[in-house]
């Protein structure tokens, strides 16, 4: 019997890098219509969240019955851009607040151990990471002016390294400055308004440019779509680094962040939260897949909290 034809290129055309990596998603979905972290793993919430960010196919009645975890902080942000989610994200974002980070008297830093944002496991401090997804999600369900948005913002700005950069939480220990890591002030700056910390942000990963890696390049052109900036070269390295197959690597969730990325610079729709699609960095607008709406402006979404 003749073996089923594969209706997938086998390779990219020069214009296509997002559908590509959308259709190497979608080839890789468990039986559940989920995603693990590798393409033979069980099903999990983050890459599966982030698979839904890069625009596949939405598993909304597994996400309802899996045990989301720290997950749980980045389901309004990925899913405020799918359609008929809007009552999921409103839910997600009241478990988002029902969560949070304990705050500390001391700290072996000079950074502030009382301002509260999220933390990976209840009970326990909080951390960059969390604290932005958290702050990413409350902005996706329109919640920017809650207390909780302005604690997180404190905290994040707080926390910021000397280099302008974000590490996991510790600017500085015992008078020693740490430094930043790209990938995760690509995460604040998703999350933030502009300002005097994204700017220094900003900056601080262009000089990240010189030593990248797939998810910091991904999350950096993601960051400026965010504070209203063109991708630069970071758009050019991550395509440069994609493979035949349209994956970046064996990793779910690095590919599904990176077609995350190019689904902001080649379709111009950003994909945490409303209010900031804009004009493809590419000349030639590019329609969204199918089952999205016309221009990337996808129905049923939560409205913007307004704040950039």
């Amino acid at each position: 019997m003749q073996e089923p034809t594969d209706p997938r290129p086998a390779t990219y055309r020069a214009d296509s890098r997002y559908e590509a990596a959308r259709a190497w998603l979608e080839a890789h979905v468990t039986p559940e219509g989920a995603w693990g972290y590798l393409p033979d793993g069980p099903p999990a919430p983050e890459p599966t969240l982030l698979a839904c960010a890069a625009g596949a196919p939405a598993p909304l009645d597994w996400l309802d019955g899996a045990d989301l975890g720290w997950a749980a902080l980045l389901l309004p942000a990925c899913l405020s851009r799918v359609p008929g989610a809007r009552e999921r994200v409103a839910a997600g974002a009241e478990r988002v607040l029902a969560l949070r980070g304990e705050p500390v008297d001391e700290t072996p830093g000079s950074y502030d151990g009382r301002i509260v944002g999220w933390a990976w496991v209840p009970g326990t401090f909080s951390w960059v990471e969390p604290t932005a997804w958290g702050l990413l999600s409350l902005r996706a369900a329109g919640l920017g002016d809650h207390p909780r948005a302005a604690e997180a913002r404190r905290l994040l700005r707080d926390r910021q390294c000397a280099d302008g950069g974000w590490n996991a939480g510790t600017p500085d220990v015992l008078g020693q400055d740490l430094p930043g890591y790209a990938y995760l002030t690509g995460w604040v700056l998703c999350a933030l308004e502009p300002g005097e910390a994204a700017e220094r942000g900003l900056a601080f990963l262009d000089r990240q440019l010189e030593r990248p890696s797939t998810r910091s390049l991904a999350l950096t052109v993601l960051a400026r779509h965010a504070q209203g900036r063109p991708p630069g070269r970071a758009l050019d390295l991550l395509r440069a680094r994609q493979r035949p197959d349209g994956a970046w690597s064996d990793r779910v969730d690095d590919t599904a962040l990176a077609a995350a990325a190019l689904r902001a610079a080649e379709r111009g729709v950003f994909p945490f939260r409303e209010g900031l699609d804009r004009k493809p960095a590419d000349s030639a607008p590019l329609a969204e897949p199918a089952g999205s709406a016309p221009g990337g402006l996808e129905p049923d979404a939560p409205p913007s909290d307004g704040a950039g």
